[in-house]
C-alpha cells in the first residue's frame, strides 16, 4: 500500500480558494507529488470539499435531527467522557473551518495509509447513508460519520484493510467496541448497499 503522506501535503485547499479556482495548488501538489496525476489531485480536493460543503454548524439543524436515532448514534458529544481523551478533540469538535476539514481528513488518510480509492469510496457510502437516514451532516457528527465510511470504503477496497482498532488509536474519541458498533448501525441502515 502506498502512503497517502507520499502523495499529499498536509493542507490541501479547496477548489475555489484563491483567483485561480484552486489551480496554483493543484499545481503545486503535481510538482511535489508526482505520484497523482491530476485528475486523482483533483478527486482528492473535491471529496474535502464535499465534506466541507454538507457540514452544517446552525442550531436549527441540531434541534431538527434531535428525534432522529442516527444523528443521536454519531454525536461526537457522548464519546467525550474518556478520562485520558486528549482536550485537542474536545475543543475541535465544532470546528468546520476549511483548514480543520481538510487537515483532519488528509491527517487520518496520511496516519492509516489509507488509499485516495477507499476515501473516494467513503463519500458515496456517506452519501447513501445520508440519503437513508435523512441525517444532516453536522459539526458533532462529520468526524464520526466520515471514520466509519472510511473504515468500511477501506475494507471493501483493500485485501489487508485498516483494523477497527487501528483506527480507534488513530482517533481516541471512538473506542474499537464504538467504532464497531457504529460500523454495523451504518451498514444496517445503508442495507448493506457496499457495491460501487
Amino acid at each position: 500500500r502506498r502512503s497517502i503522506s507520499s502523495l499529499l501535503p498536509l493542507h490541501v485547499p479547496f477548489w475555489g480558494m484563491g483567483d485561480d479556482g484552486g489551480k496554483a495548488w493543484a499545481d503545486k501538489i503535481k510538482m511535489e507529488r508526482r505520484m497523482w496525476n491530476e485528475q486523482q489531485v483533483r478527486l482528492c480536493m473535491a471529496a474535502i470539499n464535499f465534506f466541507h460543503r454538507h457540514i452544517r454548524t446552525d442550531p436549527e439543524v441540531k434541534r431538527r435531527m434531535q428525534d432522529n436515532r442516527m444523528f443521536q448514534l454519531f454525536t461526537e458529544l457522548q464519546y467525550h467522557d474518556k478520562p485520558d481523551l486528549p482536550s485537542v478533540y474536545v475543543e475541535h469538535t465544532s470546528n468546520t473551518t476549511p483548514e480543520h476539514v481538510s487537515k483532519f481528513i488528509l491527517t487520518v488518510l496520511r496516519q492509516g495509509l489509507f488509499d485516495l480509492a477507499a476515501f473516494l469510496i467513503s463519500v458515496i457510502y456517506l452519501s447513501r447513508f445520508k440519503q437513508s437516514s435523512c441525517i444532516t451532516l453536522h459539526s458533532l457528527t462529520w468526524r464520526s460519520l466520515f471514520l466509519t465510511s472510511l473504515l468500511i470504503g477501506d475494507k471493501m477496497w483493500e485485501d489487508q484493510p485498516v483494523r477497527n482498532s487501528s483506527l480507534a488509536k488513530l482517533f481516541p474519541v471512538l473506542t474499537c467496541a464504538e467504532l464497531n458498533r457504529l460500523e454495523i448501525w451504518f451498514l444496517l441502515e445503508v442495507k448493506f448497499n457496499v457495491l460501487v
